[in-house]
């Protein structure tokens, strides 16, 4: 017999197949908690960035905490603050804390200036393929 967390995985990952966005984000967080599923993060990596793409701020939030803090992918402050940057834009201002943190202990005014133009197009790309 299944329990509960395993019931809600197929749901959600049946949904997420289904093209739901917030069950994309939903699968990523429970194959990172091991919620209803072993642990794995890279899997988790995949159906954050699949709900990234279509504009989940959490998502976005999630990815740059993983590369700010080397979880489950190579750490890479550039690529947190650009995920941080994006989730701002897509509302989520709570990245706005973890954002100032990488500008002030972490990035070099290039790298901050080579994470906007990177957030820039993620914005774009993401505002094209959600219309």
């Amino acid at each position: 017999m299944t329990n509960h967390l395993e019931d809600a995985f197929k749901r959600n990952l049946n949904a997420a197949e289904q093209g739901d966005t917030d069950a994309l984000f939903i699968v990523g967080d429970m194959y990172f908690k091991g919620y209803g599923v072993p642990q794995d993060k890279e899997a988790a990596f995949k159906w954050y960035i699949l709900a990234a793409e279509q504009g989940v701020a959490e998502a976005h939030n999630k990815l740059g905490c993983m590369y700010g803090n080397g979880d489950g992918v190579r750490q890479d402050y550039v690529i947190a603050y650009t995920w941080f940057a994006v989730a701002i834009a897509f509302g989520n201002l709570s990245s706005v804390k973890e954002l100032e943190k990488l500008y002030a202990c972490h990035l070099t005014p290039i790298e901050v200036s080579q994470a906007a133009i990177r957030s820039l197009d993620w914005i774009k790309k993401i505002k094209m393929s959600v219309k």
